[in-house]
């Protein structure tokens, strides 16, 4: 088949042609001004924020690649900036805690809301660091409330912790000498409930001395010897201490359930601690003299309930202000004197207040007669009745004993010191009894 080629004049189209082109060139000048005009969907797309933000990215993108800084380590750079902006956070929260704690202020307040002027201390505190930390600012100010830590519930745990923190620290340091004593007592919280209080003592190697650390309140049902001793032991091996082959002694008071022989607290724990020997405390054994002596002796007796009797009266708020008012125009200048309130098991208040009443009779003798001339009623016949007791035997007894408790004071807060041994427990114990033999045979001479 043969095939034959017409010349064709291309600057010079077929008008249909033409028309054609045309009529495209007008539709596709049509296309691009509505794509690239003012309201065009290219001007929109470049306008749009997504657009912007992409191109904030390849910009990004471009610069990171020049430096050499991988996506990767972008996200992890700004993770672990978050990472320590919340532990810088959380820190800081359980340093106000443990501070409230070290220095015994109640944590939290009556109410906690933003808009109460007084929420509490820890928020109070946490307030006033965010004053000089933009970090606990803009989590106070901005942060969502699960990430505030400030509630209640996570001041309690963030406490638990701590305490555990610190028990670790004290059953480590009482591991690495190995050997350890004990000490116990009963007390009553402020809600009367009854607890037991344990105090472990052992040999502190970075310092060479005594070591004496509060263990914990153990919350007891019943003071039998039994449940005291089932409850010492089970702290002890609740914390991790070998009490069988590392307890050495026992520290209590002269309680018949504590110190007894048969059945008794010291007796139970020494049948499972071979090596845990029973001492009674030297520092009570002192008082324990003086109390059953003064129970025995009847002017004794009748002095230090004159004595508690007096303290009783001064206490009154109308008589007490007019005893300070004495005190400053009698004496100017010095310090206050107050009695002390008497108690059996600390006879340095007995001591205290012999001196005080001593020191300040004058002032009690013109206060006595003050308020016997001016008041009336049942605090002037007090006040008579009181005044007629303090007499010549009152004045000489209260300088008797004023002598002998300074001076048994005196040994008994050193049988208190943390770094005192049995040796010198016991030299202390008879340099007291010879002094005050001593004291008795110059008083039967003279």
């Amino acid at each position: 088949m043969l095939c034959f080629a017409f010349p064709v004049d291309i600057s010079n189209p077929p008008p249909g042609r033409r028309n054609a082109e045309e009529a495209f060139t007008k539709t596709r000048f049509r296309r691009w001004k509505k794509a690239h005009g003012t309201y065009g969907a290219i001007t929109k797309h470049v306008n749009s924020q997504c657009h912007k933000m992409s191109i904030m990215s390849w910009n990004d993108y471009n610069r990171n690649k020049a430096t050499k800084i991988s996506v990767e380590q972008i996200l992890n750079d700004s993770y672990r900036k978050k990472v320590n902006e919340n532990r810088h956070y959380v820190k800081t929260v359980g340093e106000i805690i443990l501070l409230t704690a070290t220095q015994n202020i109640v944590p939290r307040g009556h109410r906690e809301g933003d808009d109460v002027s007084n929420p509490g201390n820890v928020k109070k505190i946490l307030q006033f660091a965010a004053k000089h930390d933009p970090v606990i600012a803009i989590r106070i100010k901005n942060g969502p409330k699960n990430e505030k830590y400030t509630p209640s519930s996570i001041q309690n745990e963030m406490i638990k912790i701590l305490s555990h923190m610190v028990l670790d620290e004290i059953v480590e340091s009482v591991q690495r000498p190995r050997f350890f004593t004990i000490q116990a007592d009963e007390t009553k919280d402020v809600r009367k409930t009854e607890q037991l209080s344990v105090v472990i003592r052992c040999f502190a190697e970075e310092s060479k001395t005594i070591q004496e650390c509060f263990l914990t309140f153990i919350p007891m049902e019943a003071l039998n010897a039994e449940s005291i001793s089932k409850a010492i032991l089970g702290k002890l091996e609740q914390m991790g201490l070998d009490y069988k082959g590392c307890l050495v002694g026992m520290g209590f008071d002269g309680a018949s359930v504590m110190s007894g022989k048969l059945g008794c607290v010291q007796k139970l724990i020494k049948d499972k601690s071979p090596m845990a020997y029973y001492l009674h405390c030297y520092a009570h054994r002192p008082n324990l003299v003086l109390i059953n002596t003064t129970k025995v002796v009847r002017q004794a007796d009748d002095f230090f309930s004159l004595l508690e009797q007096l303290y009783i009266f001064i206490s009154n708020s109308i008589v007490h202000e007019n005893f300070v008012k004495l005190q400053k125009e009698m004496h100017p200048g010095e310090k206050i004197r107050e009695l002390q309130s008497l108690s059996e098991p600390r006879w340095w208040a007995r001591a205290t207040s012999c001196k005080n009443v001593l020191i300040r009779f004058e002032s009690i003798i013109r206060l006595m007669r003050q308020v016997s001339s001016i008041d009336k009623g049942a605090r002037a016949t007090t006040a008579r009745g009181l005044f007629a007791q303090m007499n010549y035997n009152f004045l000489q007894l209260l300088h008797f004993f004023t002598d002998i408790l300074s001076t048994v004071n005196k040994i008994s807060e050193q049988l208190q010191d943390l770094r005192l041994d049995l040796a010198k427990a016991c030299q202390l114990i008879s340099t007291l009894q010879q002094e005050l033999e001593c004291r008795r045979n110059v008083d039967m001479i003279n």
